[in-house]
Parts: structure tokens; sequence; C-alpha cells
């Protein structure tokens, strides 16, 4: 049994409580920052008192006393311990935090995504929250962010959308702290996000999608055919290799977002288009990518002018860039009628409301293409 003023100190790092260093007059004590001390009984409720020596989240000492057993005041102090370990972490700042994390993203995230936290974490958001810990970010200076920000815009320019993506990402970086694998700092809380309604894109018909492709070479045509028939993105295409083309089965195999392998079903125009791509590619003795730079040999970078050339010789006056391929295929389909859910598969959306999203595109296409339709129509009162 402990006597009265007896000063026990555990080891917040390594903390068995068995674990005593050393005793003197008559008090036992063991490295660490945390102690449980016996006050006497309490005259109110006639149990014994205790107090816990620790410090708050600034490194301030404080004592809370509790009123109990023996047991339950430990019990109490290793409850206490064990928030004040994680507690203590929030010695990392943000940007602690962030140099960690953008390390992680490095590896195991695409370069596409790195390129993009590293803008708005070096761009926008260290300069304002670098030296902030992880508990000290509360609705109120998320708002405070969030006007700095529209002040510095542009005059009129809506910047809703880069400002909403700047959150997540910050969001998304306490999160990963927060993994119980970490424990950087505790989870962060709700914050609300500017609004922002994505716009609808203006997809193009399918009778100007023929026309566009009857101006392409056979390399243009089995590139921008896995865009358009097969919903791939930009990315996913130019780093296909010969070896993922499955004509005899109709099927491409793509490395999409994340690392993720998907298997893409495509139809027989498609088909044809690879198989006379592939044979020209035999030709010239190319044996890995599936569309390498007539330049370099390596990954295709540029596109814009190719598009540019055959729309001019389409004679279409739309904007076209290479997303709008996946994005008029999607609509197509569900335009004929297909299921969201082998549309989802095509698009490797993970989420069905990602691709629910295109139902909204197709509805905005049928409207007007029906205004368009008949927008001449007059009537006359019978005169």
């Amino acid at each position: 049994m402990n006597r009265p003023g007896l000063l026990i100190r555990w080891s917040l790092r390594h903390g068995p409580r068995e674990n005593l260093s050393s005793c003197k007059n008559g008090v036992k004590i063991v490295k660490g920052g945390m102690a449980v001390r016996s006050l006497g009984i309490d005259k109110k409720t006639g149990k014994e008192k205790f107090q816990i020596d620790t410090y708050d989240k600034e490194g301030e000492r404080y004592r809370p006393t509790f009123i109990g057993t023996k047991a339950e005041a430990y019990q109490r102090e290793r409850d206490i311990k064990e928030l004040s370990g994680k507690i203590r972490l929030d010695a990392m700042t943000v940007g602690d935090i962030a140099a960690k994390y953008l390390k992680w993203v490095e590896n195991n995230q695409a370069g596409t995504t790195l390129t993009g936290k590293k803008k708005a974490f070096y761009g926008h958001l260290l300069p304002f929250f670098k030296e902030y810990k992880p508990y000290r970010i509360d609705s109120d200076l998320i708002e405070d962010y969030k006007q700095e920000r529209f002040e510095e815009s542009q005059s009129g320019r809506k910047i809703n959308r880069s400002v909403q993506l700047e959150l997540i990402y910050l969001h998304g970086m306490l999160a990963w702290a927060a993994d119980e694998k970490r424990g950087y700092c505790n989870a962060p809380g709700k914050w609300d996000k500017p609004k922002y309604k994505r716009p609808i894109p203006s997809v193009w018909t399918v009778d100007e999608m023929q026309r566009l492709f009857g101006e392409f070479s056979t390399f243009h045509k089995a590139l921008f055919g896995c865009l358009y028939f097969g919903q791939l993105r930009r990315n996913e295409a130019v780093n296909l290799r010969i070896r993922d083309v499955q004509p005899a089965s109709a099927e491409i195999r793509v490395l999409g977002k994340g690392d993720k392998l998907r298997i893409v079903t495509i139809p027989p125009i498609l088909v044809s288009f690879l198989e006379d791509h592939i044979k020209a590619l035999e030709k010239k003795e190319a044996k890995d990518l599936l569309f390498p730079s007539p330049v370099t040999g390596g990954v295709l970078k540029e596109l814009k002018t190719v598009l540019k050339l055959a729309k001019q010789r389409a004679k279409i006056d739309k904007r076209l860039h290479p997303h709008l391929f996946r994005h008029s295929g999607a609509t197509h389909m569900l335009e004929a009628g297909q299921d969201s859910r082998i549309i989802q598969k095509q698009l490797g959306h993970a989420d069905i409301s990602t691709t629910q999203w295109y139902t909204q595109v197709a509805k905005e296409t049928r409207k007007k293409a029906v205004e368009e339709t008949f927008k001449g129509f007059v009537v006359n009162n019978g005169h």
C-alpha cells in the first residue's frame, strides 16, 4: 500500500508502471512526465482524492484532481497519458506534416496528383497555414483563409473551385496524418468549403465526331479512338503499351488513377483502328509504347496542334480538347440507353455518383438538341 503523499512517476513514452527506476525517501520514481498523488479523503464524498500531474496542449503544466478508488485513479492516469501522447504530437506544425505528406504522395500517387498538390500547398496553403499546429485549424481560421484567397484573386475572377480543392487537399492531409499508423495529429473536423457547381461541358455530337475522325491519320484515329470509344483519359492513352491491346477479345488493359488496373471493352471500329496502327508500328520496329512521340520516341506530350488542324479541316467551330473525347463518348453511351454501371466500369470511376454526372451532361445535350431543332417552329393561330 502506498501511504498518502506517495509520488509515483510513470513513463509517458515507454510506460509500464512496474518499470520503477529508483526509490528515494520512500518515493518510487519512474522516468517520465506524469504523476499520481493521493490528497487524502475528500470531505464531501468520503472517497479518496488524487492529483494527476500533467501538461496541456501548449506544454503548460496543470494538475487535475480525481475522486475515486486508487485503481480508478491509475486508469484515469493511463487515459490522460494516452491522450497526452497524441496531443504532444501536435507539436508538429502543418509545415512539418506537409513535408512528410508530399513525400508520401510522391511515392504512392500519380505524378499529376503530386503536381496539383504541390501547386496548392506551396502556392497557397503553406504560406498561410505553415506555422499553425493542426488543432488550431478551426472553422474561423478556414473562413479567414477563404477571405484572403478571395481578396488576392483578380477582380471578378471565380476561384471557388480552386479554394475548394485547396481545402480538400489540406483536410485530406490532416486525415492522413491522423491515421493510427502515423498519429501525427488528431483528426480534423468538418469545414465549410466554397460552393462550386461543376459546369456542363459542351460535348460534340456523334455526327461531329464522325467528321472529325475523317480528318485524322491512322495514328490519331487509334489514339483519339481510345479516348472516345474507350473513354480513356489522356494520360492513360499516351502511356499504353502495345501489349496492353488485345484485339482478339476486343479489350485494352488500362492502368488508371492510383495505379488501378481495369479492362476496357472496345467496339469493332476501334479494334480496326488499333490493328491498322499496330501494323504501321511493326514496320517501324516499335516494340513498347503504343503511341510513341514521332519526335522523341518517348511518351507523347503535344496534341493541341493536331486537334486544331483537324477541327479546322472538319469546319467545326467548337471548343475541343483531349478530355472532351472521353466526355463525349460517355455521354453518347448514356444517350444510347446504356446502363450507367457499365459506363462506370469503362470510365474507371470508384463511385457511381461520379458517373451519374454524365447523366446531367446527356440531359443538357438533349435539351439543346431539342431547342435547336424546333426553334424555328411558328404557329400563326390558324391563319
